[in-house]
């Protein structure tokens, strides 16, 4: 998945960060925190992801490398 992502942002002289995010926000109902901002371009790359239009292809090209695998299930957890 990362050089997935890695390629497309080559592509699109974007950085990675943008494209993952891009992603996320393609996704009705994948919701997901933005957790560990350490520099303001961490917060950049966040607001910029939201101009970002991934067409079908990059979509399909960004997903079809991904292998879902089935939640652990860990004692204690409800």
């Amino acid at each position: 998945m990362i050089a997935r992502v890695a390629e497309t942002a080559h592509k699109r002289d974007l950085p990675p960060a943008r494209i993952a995010l891009a992603w996320v926000l393609h996704k009705h109902g994948v919701t997901a925190p933005i957790l560990g901002a350490t520099r303001a371009s961490h917060l950049d790359d966040a607001a910029a992801a939201t101009a970002v239009e991934l067409d079908a292809d990059e979509i399909h090209f960004l997903e079809e490398a991904y292998v879902p695998r089935a939640a652990e299930h860990k004692e204690g957890w409800q």
